[in-house]
């Protein structure tokens, strides 16, 4: 049995179509790109979400199980995962934190407002502590969807950190005879990527995937723009060179919020429920003075 371990957002649905529809031995799912540029449109063959679905994975090709889920973290489900002998396993990580913050665009527009559509629970993650967390803003609080913009952009630009860090520690968290694959080779050296996978798993390619790689390449080309522009905006905000761009959502602001916060920058946020979408805007709401957050909110 075929089994791949990834993060939602890193192609855990891609690498089965690739595996089923371009070898001889496996079942093919007839699926095709989405408009988000996802493959979410067949039925997956084994997906555990949690720890109870780990008792009912059915003996079949594959398996693509997602990491973390629920309170279980990487080590916690191999623990519990039904191996055996003859598998072949595969883990897709984050190479670098660049690449994991792209990741986290891609769980927004794949996952949060995609094919998939829902909304930003994703972010929130285990909502067990939800009433203690968001407690901290407002006591009336009871849920992570009570945050208003401004804060639920301050509260995950101050958290998603921490996701980084687990997405590239997987690396070091699996036996060495797996294949562990970047999302960064995924994105950028696609058909030799998928190629490596299918000869892991001992499969036989029957067609070419250069048509296919390309297509799928290209219909993830507006998530890469948009980080680049996140970027964009970072450096011309600090350099205070004038520079608009239009309404962002939440998640890409939060992410200009953390990386002007690791170049020595709070931000005046305080109910800043409509973030600036001109660099000179932005800049003038900046305060090297203010005490910069050292510890993340944990969910």
């Amino acid at each position: 049995m075929i089994h791949v371990f990834y993060v939602p957002g890193m192609f855990g649905a891609t690498i089965e179509y690739v595996l089923r529809d371009f070898t001889n031995e496996l079942a093919p799912t007839n699926a095709s790109i989405s408009s988000d540029g996802s493959i979410q449109t067949f039925k997956r063959q084994n997906l555990p979400k949690n720890k109870s679905m780990l008792d009912n994975i059915r003996m079949g090709e594959i398996s693509t199980p997602p990491y973390p889920f629920g309170d279980l973290h990487l080590p916690e489900i191999l623990e519990l995962y039904p191996f055996h002998a003859d598998d072949h396993s595969i883990l897709i990580y984050a190479e670098s934190f660049q690449d994991a913050e792209q990741n986290i665009l891609f769980q927004y527009h794949k996952i949060s407002i995609g094919e998939a559509n829902t909304g930003l629970k994703i972010f929130y993650g285990d909502q067990s502590n939800a009433k203690s967390d968001v407690g901290q803003w407002n006591q009336n609080y009871t849920e992570y969807s009570d945050l208003k913009p401004w804060e639920f952009r301050e509260w995950f630009s101050l958290f998603y950190p921490s996701w980084i860090q687990e997405w590239q520690q997987s690396y070091n968290q699996v036996p060495d005879n797996w294949l562990k694959v970047s999302s960064h080779s995924v994105l950028h050296d696609t058909t030799n990527t998928f190629e490596k996978i299918i000869d892991f798993c001992n499969l036989t390619k029957k067609n070419s995937l250069d048509n296919f790689a390309n297509q799928w390449k290209n219909a993830q080309e507006y998530i890469l723009n948009e980080y680049k522009l996140i970027n964009t905006i970072v450096d011309q905000t600090i350099k205070k060179q004038d520079y608009n761009w239009k309404l962002l959502h939440p998640v890409a602001e939060a992410m200009i919020q953390q990386k002007l916060r690791t170049h020595g920058f709070e931000i005046q946020c305080n109910n800043l429920d409509i973030f600036p979408t001109n660099s000179i805007d932005l800049y003038n709401l900046l305060d090297n003075q203010l005490q910069l957050h050292t510890q993340e909110i944990q969910l």
